[in-house]
């Protein structure tokens, strides 16, 4: 029962998301939308993560013009597209970093170590780089393909938009020194 709860209230929160969303963007000028290029229209406020979370929904949900159906199928796969690339983005990090102390002045591991860490690094960006091509496919599945390839460009966009976002963001956080 809780689960179709949570199901429910993701697709109300969702469908309200992305009305709004919708009607934000008609209401201000009308710009290229298919361009990269971040325009005022795709600025919005996240404050933390769910709602983040929240403005990614309601953002690929307008983008990609997700009917009900397309998006029950869509949103279990990207999430789990989504976990999957930060699994990998981590053994890519955690790789690299070993590698990299590794090669330090202070470090006494041999050329055979340095090799084979090197190998593990590229075999886990060689899997990181792999995945979106490997879920396109899966996505072209359940959407119709010209949605599923947009996904990459919307996933980017959206990326862009919380760069400018947190980029003009006034520091209120002192700075670590």
């Amino acid at each position: 029962m809780k689960p179709l709860y949570k199901k429910i209230t993701m697709l109300v929160m969702l469908l309200s998301a992305t009305f709004a969303l919708k009607a934000n963007c008609e209401s201000q000028s009308a710009g290229n939308k298919q361009s990269v290029h971040v325009t005022k229209q795709d600025t919005f406020k996240p404050v933390n993560e769910d709602e983040i979370q929240m403005q990614k929904i309601a953002y690929y949900s307008q983008q990609l013009q997700l009917t009900t159906e397309e998006a029950q199928l869509f949103w279990p796969l990207y999430n789990e597209y989504w976990e999957e690339c930060g699994k990998a983005r981590k053994k890519t990090i955690m790789s690299l970093r070993a590698l990299n102390e590794a090669t330090s002045p202070e470090s006494k591991a041999t050329d055979q170590q340095i090799q084979k860490l090197a190998q593990e690094y590229f075999s886990n960006y060689s899997a990181e780089s792999d995945l979106p091509a490997r879920y396109f496919e899966k996505f072209a599945k359940i959407l119709p393909v010209k949605k599923a390839a947009k996904v990459f460009h919307t996933e980017e966009k959206f990326r862009r938009i919380l760069i400018k976002q947190f980029r003009n963001q006034p520091n209120d956080v002192p700075k670590n020194k």
